[in-house]
């Protein structure tokens, strides 16, 4: 399993949430790991418990290898990428879910899927997207799949780095409007 969140804010109570979310992370994964609908669901209700009034996003995803599936659940407005490397393209698709700490019974979707060799997936929090410009135009999920697109394309070294660099050139700032956080998995 792999999981990727980000917590709303900044500083101490963020901090503090990341523990919490944490936490309940790994006392449930043995019971819940494999069920990402369940999993996802147990991280809300737990926040909602916790902590009063602060939110958070996540998309979590467990690897069948054996299978070669992935089946994953999302609490919040970020998919993740899915690159079918065969085809030269990222999949769309959908999987609902609202962000964790918002609705005690909210409902968490399920997708699942088959890889092949050479397809990909990006885990992403927003704050890639949410870059402005000196112009303030916005960073959009439409640009980083270019980004992505072209360095699947041309088999490039160090993705990540490269991206996060490509989203620094396009701010033109020396300091990000928000943190960015990405993980690249490849079969």
């Amino acid at each position: 399993g792999i999981i990727i969140a980000d917590v709303e804010g900044s500083g101490i109570t963020a901090a503090i949430v990341t523990g919490v979310l944490r936490s309940a992370v790994s006392i449930i994964y043995k019971k819940l790991g494999l069920n990402t609908a369940k999993f996802v669901k147990y991280l809300n209700k737990h926040l909602i418990n916790t902590m009063t009034d602060l939110h958070a996003t996540c998309c979590y995803a467990v690897i069948n290898k054996s299978e070669q599936t992935v089946t994953f659940s999302k609490a919040g407005k970020n998919y993740p990428l899915i690159w079918r490397d065969s085809k030269q393209t990222f999949v769309d698709f959908d999987c609902k879910g609202t962000g964790l700490g918002l609705d005690p019974d909210a409902f968490y979707g399920t997708v699942k899927f088959k890889y092949k060799p050479g397809d990909k997936i990006v885990l992403f929090t927003n704050g890639i997207i949410n870059q402005k410009d000196t112009m303030d135009i916005q960073f959009t999920v439409e640009k980083l799949k270019k980004i992505l697109k072209d360095s699947f394309i041309e088999n490039e070294d160090d993705i990540l780095n490269n991206t996060y660099q490509r989203v620094i050139d396009f701010t033109g700032k020396d300091e990000l409007d928000d943190d960015i956080t990405m993980t690249l998995i490849e079969f």
